[in-house]
């Protein structure tokens, strides 16, 4: 986080783990989701781009990728367990199908 954002995170939560399916059936990528609390807003930018706070559902959707209006929610709302996910080629259209689990992974 420090190298990304200039942000010190002590704890982290597992909030999501997706896997996304490469096109014609490669292996794809497993994303995983973390959540936690920071004490300061101040974050420093790079060339990756700039961080920009949002408050919770205030974000502009029609700016974030395909997956994000779906799974923000799920993840930033503490009375849910770990969402699950997979997102794969819809043969049909080419788009991405996603679809999400939730469980609670608390014993």
């Amino acid at each position: 986080m420090r190298e990304e954002t200039g942000l010190e995170v002590d704890a982290l939560t597992l909030r999501a783990v997706v896997h996304i399916s490469g096109p014609a059936g490669d292996a794809g990528v497993m994303m995983l989701v973390f959540v936690g609390a920071v004490e300061t807003l101040d974050v420093s930018s790079n060339e990756e781009g700039e961080l920009v706070w949002y408050p919770i559902g205030g974000w502009p959707a029609e700016e974030l990728v395909d997956d994000l209006p779906k799974l923000l929610p799920r993840v930033l709302d503490s009375r849910r367990g770990t969402t699950f996910g997979c997102y794969d080629p819809d043969p049909a259209t080419g788009r991405m199908r996603m679809r999400f689990l939730e469980s609670d992974l608390s014993g």
